[in-house]
Protein backbone atom coordinates (compact mmCIF):
# COMPACT_ATOMS: atom_id res chain seq x y z
CA UNK A 1 0.00 0.00 0.00
CA UNK A 2 2.93 2.74 0.54
CA UNK A 3 3.45 2.77 -3.10
CA UNK A 4 -0.09 3.39 -4.29
CA UNK A 5 1.54 6.75 -5.24
CA UNK A 6 3.47 5.08 -8.36
CA UNK A 7 0.13 3.60 -9.96
CA UNK A 8 -0.27 6.49 -12.23
CA UNK A 9 2.77 6.08 -13.56
CA UNK A 10 3.17 2.96 -13.82
CA UNK A 11 -0.35 2.81 -15.89
CA UNK A 12 0.99 5.86 -17.97
CA UNK A 13 3.91 3.63 -19.16
CA UNK A 14 1.63 0.78 -20.00
CA UNK A 15 -1.12 3.16 -21.79
CA UNK A 16 1.90 5.11 -23.73
CA UNK A 17 3.05 2.02 -25.41
CA UNK A 18 -0.48 0.30 -26.27
CA UNK A 19 -0.47 2.13 -30.01
CA UNK A 20 2.89 0.56 -30.65
CA UNK A 21 1.59 -2.44 -30.01
CA UNK A 22 -1.62 -2.32 -32.39
CA UNK A 23 1.15 -0.54 -35.03
CA UNK A 24 2.96 -3.41 -35.07
CA UNK A 25 -0.46 -5.55 -35.83
CA UNK A 26 -1.46 -4.00 -38.38
CA UNK A 27 1.87 -3.39 -40.19
CA UNK A 28 3.04 -6.46 -40.04
CA UNK A 29 0.28 -9.18 -40.15
CA UNK A 30 2.44 -12.35 -40.14
CA UNK A 31 4.39 -10.97 -36.78
CA UNK A 32 3.97 -13.35 -34.14
CA UNK A 33 3.45 -12.27 -30.31
CA UNK A 34 6.77 -13.26 -28.72
CA UNK A 35 7.95 -10.88 -32.09
CA UNK A 36 5.93 -8.32 -30.96
CA UNK A 37 7.11 -8.56 -27.59
CA UNK A 38 11.14 -8.80 -28.02
CA UNK A 39 11.25 -5.45 -30.05
CA UNK A 40 8.79 -3.73 -27.38
CA UNK A 41 11.10 -4.88 -24.66
CA UNK A 42 14.18 -3.62 -27.29
CA UNK A 43 12.48 -0.22 -27.80
CA UNK A 44 11.97 -0.08 -24.18
CA UNK A 45 15.49 -0.80 -23.26
CA UNK A 46 16.90 2.20 -26.21
CA UNK A 47 14.69 4.14 -24.32
CA UNK A 48 15.57 3.63 -20.99
CA UNK A 49 19.52 3.30 -21.90
CA UNK A 50 19.00 6.63 -23.70
CA UNK A 51 17.51 8.59 -20.48
CA UNK A 52 20.30 7.04 -18.25
CA UNK A 53 22.98 8.38 -20.91
CA UNK A 54 21.65 11.37 -21.27
CA UNK A 55 20.33 11.68 -17.90
CA UNK A 56 16.54 12.66 -18.49
CA UNK A 57 14.11 11.40 -16.38
CA UNK A 58 14.67 7.73 -14.33
CA UNK A 59 16.16 4.82 -16.35
CA UNK A 60 14.19 2.38 -14.35
CA UNK A 61 13.74 -1.26 -15.12
CA UNK A 62 10.75 -1.96 -14.14
CA UNK A 63 9.61 0.74 -16.44
CA UNK A 64 11.22 -1.67 -18.90
CA UNK A 65 8.66 -4.14 -18.27
CA UNK A 66 5.18 -2.01 -18.14
CA UNK A 67 6.47 -0.27 -21.31
CA UNK A 68 6.67 -3.61 -23.37
CA UNK A 69 3.74 -5.15 -21.47
CA UNK A 70 2.03 -1.89 -22.96
CA UNK A 71 3.05 -3.50 -26.37
CA UNK A 72 1.72 -6.93 -25.70
CA UNK A 73 -2.02 -5.24 -24.66
CA UNK A 74 -1.74 -3.61 -27.48
CA UNK A 75 -1.07 -6.53 -30.00
CA UNK A 76 -3.82 -8.08 -27.81
CA UNK A 77 -6.26 -5.50 -28.71
CA UNK A 78 -5.45 -6.00 -32.83
CA UNK A 79 -5.95 -9.31 -32.63
CA UNK A 80 -9.42 -9.01 -30.99
CA UNK A 81 -10.20 -6.36 -33.63
CA UNK A 82 -9.02 -8.44 -36.16
CA UNK A 83 -11.16 -11.61 -35.37
CA UNK A 84 -14.11 -9.11 -34.79
CA UNK A 85 -13.83 -8.31 -38.42
CA UNK A 86 -12.63 -11.09 -40.06
CA UNK A 87 -15.84 -13.52 -38.14
CA UNK A 88 -18.14 -10.13 -39.49
CA UNK A 89 -19.66 -9.81 -36.07
CA UNK A 90 -18.89 -5.60 -36.60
Amino acid sequence: MGRLYLLPEIIMNVVVFIPLGLLFGFSFQNIKWWQVILIGCLISISIETLQYIYKLGMAELDDVFHNTLGVFIGYFLYKIIYLLINSKLI
